[in-house]
């Protein structure tokens, strides 16, 4: 995976074309992407046939266990993004669990643990994880129509206090996001923050995307000239994901983040994509139900986790040993 350029011939971008369950997350672009960034995880990708003759792929990121590094772990994909097969055709549950036996079946397998996909189609099981969707369909002067009144209020006040939205075209734009809107969101949430990364993955994602324009894009709020926030937003086929909508406490007062998506809506509208993807919302009830009022709905999502009995023991022991030191 060292030339950019090359991704769009392989066989996993073609069986990813043809997928209908398939994200941008499922892509070897996102792969490209967290493979450039962080060397602490190596490829781990198993390409293939099902047992009905169709091709699938499971992107997959291998690391070390923390049990000394005897043990190999595995994730799909990076950061709790939507994982798992995808294939050229339907996809049914023993088709899953046969494709990733080998994998389990490694001396060194200590755990696997595959995100949700709100675009496989599957019962809708007891679970927490979901994600909300805008079916785009009906155009995008039907979907308005659908907002909230508050919502739409609050996207006239942005627009009428001087908020401008577009797409960041150079990387000096996508610097100035990362310092006035990501670094000053990661500063307010503390240690309630998930994750914090680097200018390095921003750099990187603004390489790729001069080379992929069409399925990466840094959507930016500005205001008189300076950018106060925006989002990633990620194509592929004819569903469009926003990833890690940001904003400086001083814009809040601007409604940056209603301006911001309904940009974004009505550009992916006017470029004829069936489905907006606002990705899951960390349990938060208050960005719950913000994106409700766009007339997002729930999609369930079913990660599941496969653990090796050794490396249970392993993690159980020291859980046991940390809980009694704290006591």
């Amino acid at each position: 995976m060292n030339n950019p350029e090359a991704l769009k011939t392989s066989d996993w971008w073609r069986i990813a074309r043809q997928s209908s369950q398939a994200t941008f997350f499922h892509s070897p672009l996102w792969h490209y992407l967290i493979l450039t960034t962080f060397p602490e995880f190596s490829d781990a990708t198993i390409s293939g046939q099902l047992a009905n003759g169709f091709d699938a792929v499971l992107p997959l990121l291998e690391t070390r266990a923390k049990m000394r590094g005897l043990l190999k772990n595995y994730t799909s994909t990076f950061a709790g993004c939507y994982g798992g097969i995808i294939s050229t055709n339907e996809i049914s549950l023993g088709d899953r669990k046969s494709f990733i036996q080998p994998i389990v079946d490694r001396a060194q397998f200590g755990q696997m643990y595959i995100s949700g996909n709100p675009l496989f189609a599957q019962p809708v099981a007891d679970t927490t994880d979901f994600t909300q969707m805008l079916n785009l369909t009906s155009g995008f002067d039907e979907i308005w129509k659908n907002y909230s009144s508050s919502n739409r209020s609050n996207i006239r006040k942005g627009i009428r206090m001087g908020l401008a939205v577009r797409v960041a075209t150079s990387k000096d734009e996508y610097e100035r996001y990362y310092k006035n809107a990501y670094q000053n969101s990661i500063k307010r949430w503390g240690s309630a923050a998930r994750r914090q990364y680097t200018w390095a993955l921003f750099r990187n994602g603004f390489t790729l995307g001069k080379v992929y324009p069409k399925n990466m894009k840094l959507w930016i709020v500005e205001l008189n000239g300076e950018v106060l926030a925006g989002a990633w937003v990620f194509y592929w086929n004819s569903h469009v994901v926003c990833w890690q909508a940001t904003a400086h406490r001083n814009a809040f007062p601007y409604r940056p983040y209603n301006v911001l998506h309904n940009e974004i809506i009505r550009d992916a509208c006017t470029s004829n994509y069936q489905c907006y993807d606002f990705n899951p919302s960390a349990g938060l009830a208050g960005v719950v139900r913000f994106k409700q009022s766009f007339g997002a709905r729930k999609f369930y999502l079913h990660p599941e986790t496969i653990v090796n009995p050794a490396y249970q023991f392993y993690l159980h022991t020291r859980q046991r040993i940390q809980n009694f030191r704290q006591a």
